[in-house]
């Protein structure tokens, strides 16, 4: 991601120097005279989501749809977070974890216990909370559902969760075990054969989600293909900014009813961080210190 934002690829930021980086935890080592949450010393865990506290999607639990997440930045004679020489450095997603401090503003961190591990914590504030907010708040999936996961890296493997039947998608064979210790009942090799076929054979015509998480545009297609009748298709890898997906209207969106939605990072939360941490970290803490 740096690499390609870098040369234009991904154009999500208009300057060159910049600090990335988007998976924070770490210890509190100083605070501003307006933080109220936090104190020196307190173990917390970052989010990319930014929220301003007053907007009406705020107050209807969808923060990751805040309509002013600036007013999370400092005001224009503050400086800059991230000041430089030559020009203001960049902080990329608000978190800038490439480096030993970051600089955030208290609604982008939660408070955690003490006693969990840094280094797996790091990945609930993108993995974990994406992935699992998005199977469970947003798709609503439920035991005995089907499920498709596409792309079965840190992501992906952190959707397979409660439903019946998940179908693991990936060019990796040696995925294949990795995926069925996280959950996952069945394995497709996508390297092989017809990934939509497949599908429906194992799960009798087609699965109630499917979750895309590589960003693609043939796998993007593929998962709506995947899709019964009334399902859903989420869309959770970074697409090209230029990059269509192919949707036929008549047979995709009116006879089978697919919903198409299309969501990345922790943007995927249905609630504020505040409030979804804490279950992920409970939906996941048993295996947080092994």
């Amino acid at each position: 991601m740096p690499l390609e934002s870098a040369r234009g690829r991904r154009r999500l930021w208009p300057v060159a120097a910049g600090l990335f980086g988007h998976e924070l935890a770490g210890v509190v080592m100083e605070i501003g005279p307006d933080v109220t949450e936090f104190a020196v010393g307190d173990h917390a865990v970052g989010s990319l989501v930014q929220y301003c506290e007053h907007c009406a999607a705020y107050l209807a639990a969808r923060a990751y749809q805040c309509l002013n997440p600036e007013k999370t930045q400092r005001l224009p004679n503050a400086g800059p977070r991230l000041p430089h020489n030559v020009a203001p450095v960049t902080q990329a997603f608000g978190a800038r974890t490439f480096a030993e401090r970051a600089r955030v503003h208290e609604n982008e961190v939660v408070k955690v216990p003490d006693s969990l591990p840094f280094p797996q914590l790091s990945i609930l504030g993108y993995g974990s909370l994406t992935s699992a907010a998005a199977a469970v708040s947003l798709a609503g999936a439920r035991p005995g559902d089907a499920v498709a996961v596409i792309g079965i890296g840190g992501v992906g493997l952190n959707v397979i969760t409660r439903a019946g039947r998940i179908i693991a998608i990936d060019t990796q064979p040696t995925k294949d075990v990795l995926a069925r210790k996280f959950g996952a009942t069945d394995f497709i090799d996508s390297g092989k054969g017809d990934s939509v076929a497949k599908v429906r054979e194992l799960a009798d015509i087609s699965v109630d989600q499917v979750f895309e998480r590589i960003g693609l545009k043939s796998t993007s297609e593929q998962a709506i293909k995947m899709t019964r009748k009334g399902g859903g298709a989420y869309m959770l890898g970074v697409h090209k900014p230029d990059q269509p997906i192919a949707v036929d209207a008549l047979i995709d969106l009116v006879t089978n009813q697919v919903t198409e939605r299309r969501y990345i990072w922790d943007r995927a939360t249905s609630s504020t961080t505040s409030r979804s941490m804490p279950t992920c970290i409970c939906r996941t803490g048993s295996t947080l210190t092994t």
